[in-house]
């Protein structure tokens, strides 16, 4: 799948497509222009450096999502609330909530939904510029808090749960609250990464969660090492590892979009004959699958978690999956059921 390269006459829509190593729709293009990056990049698009220049992405915002602690109490500390939203958003059509976007933006740019087979727990949206969006996202929620519908919702969200079980999370936990050997590795980490790729944001905003490395060392007691792939990773990689695991961590860097090309290591150890954890944000679980064969070829055991799945191609192309705060084995999901999500979510919080 190739590119557009960037016309300025024309539309954003223009640049609306589905990206199949994504599994989702993006608005994309290829320049060679560094003041169109300038320009796009004051917008809140993001960028990396290719052969003949680069390729740039609109920014995106999730409206809502059911799998990521973080963002299930985002907007209030209500699990029950945050389903209803869900199911609110998931009755509209495309173009009733570009509508209800456009209105509170009230900027005149484009909006679209990102669609696709990858996004069945998150409904995300793209935007030409993110530096108008202003409170886009609470406004969004204030007004479902506040329409006619939300009764409506309410009542059916708590068909699936009926209380509102909370998770400890810790926001913005710094790199120092770390345990001195977790810490060091975070600051490696950042010097190394921040040299590869300076167009990247900040590498570490983590919301830790207590209940989670417990259950990745308890379930992964014989395992030899931990390969987590960034960019995905970083944010949860705290929330995974501990002092007695730090020694085990190694991060590999892998694409599946062919735009991507650099491929590199990090903390560099032999696999063969090793059991190994690999950990990756789960869209698709695609590069998931592209490590596992990775590891194996170089005589490694690999076992694949998804964190946070937001399909259930996700599910389907990993060994275990973190929903919520709880560690669970993909094969218990039921992933041919429509509603599987809905399952999950009464799993974890009722």
């Amino acid at each position: 799948m190739d590119l557009k390269t960037y016309n300025p006459k024309l539309p954003a829509a223009s640049y609306y497509k589905k990206i199949p190593c994504f599994g989702r729709t993006k608005v994309m293009y290829l320049t060679n222009n560094l003041v169109t990056v300038a320009e796009k990049v004051a917008k809140g698009w993001s960028f990396s450096r290719i052969k003949n220049g680069f390729y740039l992405q609109a920014p995106e915002l999730w409206l809502v999502d059911i799998s990521e602690p973080a963002k299930i109490y985002y907007y209030s500390n209500s699990a029950i609330n945050n389903y209803a939203y869900f199911l609110y958003l998931k009755s509209k059509t495309d173009e009733e909530l570009i509508l209800l976007i456009k209105k509170l933006l009230n900027d005149g740019q484009e909006v679209f939904i990102s669609k696709g087979d990858s996004l069945e727990v998150e409904v995300r949206i793209i935007l030409e510029n993110k530096s108008t969006s202003g409170n886009l996202m609470f406004d969004m929620y204030s007004g479902f808090l506040q329409s006619k519908e939300y009764k409506k919702y309410f009542k059916e969200a708590g068909k699936v749960i009926n209380k509102n079980r909370s998770i400890k999370i810790q926001k913005n936990r710094d790199i120092t609250d770390y345990s001195p050997k977790v810490s060091k590795l975070f600051l490696e980490i950042v010097k190394y990464y921040s040299l590869i790729n300076l167009g990247k944001r900040d590498l570490f905003n983590h919301d830790f969660i207590p209940e989670l490395e417990p259950q990745v060392e308890k379930t992964f007691s014989d395992a030899d090492i931990y390969i987590f792939i960034p960019w995905g990773c970083f944010k949860y990689m705290g929330n995974f590892i501990s002092e007695k695991t730090v020694d085990k961590v190694m991060l590999w860097e892998t694409h599946l979009f062919k735009y991507e090309v650099h491929e590199h290591k990090f903390r560099k150890k032999s696999l063969k004959d090793k059991k190994v954890i690999i950990f990756d944000k789960g869209y698709t679980g695609g590069t998931l699958n592209k490590m596992a064969g990775l590891v194996a070829a170089k005589g490694g055991v690999p076992i694949k978690v998804a964190i946070f799945p937001k399909s259930r191609l996700a599910i389907k192309n990993s060994d275990y999956i973190f929903f919520g705060d709880k560690l669970i084995k993909s094969a218990e999901i039921d992933i041919s059921r429509p509603d599987y999500y809905s399952a999950l979510y009464k799993r974890v919080f009722a």
